[in-house]
């Protein structure tokens, strides 16, 4: 009788068991492989294998922000080797098509840092600008294409007083009407600067978040009113203007990240700026962060990146399948084919659960 109960209190625990294994499987079926086309062969591209003007090959810090365009399938790359080199990457390879023009694009501590690309493939190059009284410019380029110019769209001074920075981090969303720009502010003040299509501009410290919570890391989220910001420790969630959650990231250094929605899965992708490491978070439920992945397609010791900066894109999306690309500044871009399995309906859940407590009850009628 004794060996009877231990049995059903065994098949009652392995029925439970079986049903929590069925909801972990449905959070965490993200894979993230090195994307063998990309870099020679490896899935990462160094500054050796790229050149001085694309991407550093040591301790230089001239590449801090590149973007994906999914009309031309290319990686925007902005390097300041010997000047403004604004580069048009394969997306596939990681080979040189070719550069878009850089006339007319100066001022600031770097005349060019970071680049985003809208839904209808225009570019957007900004500067950085640090102290009172810079200006803060941003540049249009129509389309990713060899030889292409660019206008000044936005320019604006920063407050003077304090100790303003913006322009280390930077994020475009939508298209047309639906144009948005993010920039984050660094030293002296907090929070970000948003743009609309028409290159109006709002600066938003939300309550609750500290100077510096932008500066390392800013992504869009689902929407232009949902955003993520991040120093390195801890990543702020921001809607409407109002921080709504408060998440430990990966880690203590994650700081560049990158939002998309990838076979119904909201992920949230992150590059260490110590350990080159790349790590996801699923995000379907915002307030709760699910770690499902992570990868690495360096070698050796990582060379170092005192200043946190680089920038994490995710590329062509298809189904499942969707590409990764991490920059950490000094230490090349890696690139991934991630996998995502489908978010299993409620439905089918039910069924999953329901074929689990079948069983066990079997089980527990045969002993």
């Amino acid at each position: 009788m004794v060996i009877c109960k231990m049995r059903r209190k065994t098949l009652n625990s392995l029925g439970v068991i079986a049903l929590m294994t069925l909801v972990a499987g449905a959070q965490a079926q993200v894979t993230l492989t090195a994307k063998a086309s990309f870099g020679g062969g490896d899935g990462w591209l160094t500054g050796a294998e790229a050149g001085a003007t694309v991407l550093d090959s040591g301790n230089t810090n001239l590449t801090r922000g590149f973007a994906y365009d999914n009309a031309t399938n290319q990686l925007i790359v902005v390097n300041r080797s010997g000047g403004v080199n604004l580069n048009l990457l394969n997306a596939n390879t990681g080979a040189l098509n070719g550069t878009m023009s850089n006339a007319g694009i100066s001022g600031g501590t770097f005349a060019a840092s970071t680049v985003g690309v809208s839904d209808d493939g225009k570019v957007y190059v900004a500067n950085l600008a640090s102290g009172q009284n810079s200006n803060f410019k941003i540049y249009e380029f129509g389309s990713a294409t060899i030889g292409a110019a660019g206008s000044n769209v936005y320019s604006a001074v920063l407050p003077a007083s304090g100790t303003p920075r913006l322009g280390d981090t930077l994020d475009v969303i939508g298209s047309g009407n639906s144009l948005r720009i993010i920039a984050g502010f660094g030293t002296g003040t907090g929070g970000y600067r948003q743009l609309d299509n028409t290159f109006a501009a709002t600066d938003v410290n939300p309550a609750g978040t500290a100077t510096g919570d932008f500066k390392f890391g800013i992504s869009f989220g689902a929407n232009s009113g949902d955003i993520f910001g991040t120093q390195g420790t801890t990543f702020r969630y921001i809607q409407a203007g109002v921080l709504v959650d408060s998440s430990p990231t990966p880690t203590g250094s994650s700081r560049p990240m990158d939002f998309a929605i990838v076979n119904g899965r909201a992920l949230l992708a992150f590059i260490d700026t110590v350990d080159n490491g790349v790590r996801v978070l699923d995000m379907t439920d915002p307030f709760n962060p699910v770690f499902v992945a992570q990868g690495n397609n360096t070698t050796g010791a990582p060379i170092p990146n005192g200043n946190g900066v680089g920038q994490v894109k995710w590329g062509a999306i298809n189904g499942g399948s969707a590409v990764l690309y991490a920059l950490n500044t000094n230490n090349g871009i890696q690139a991934f084919d991630v996998n995502v399995d489908a978010v299993p309906e409620p439905a089918t859940m039910i069924v999953l659960a329901g074929a689990a407590a079948i069983a066990a009850r079997r089980r527990r009628k045969n002993s």
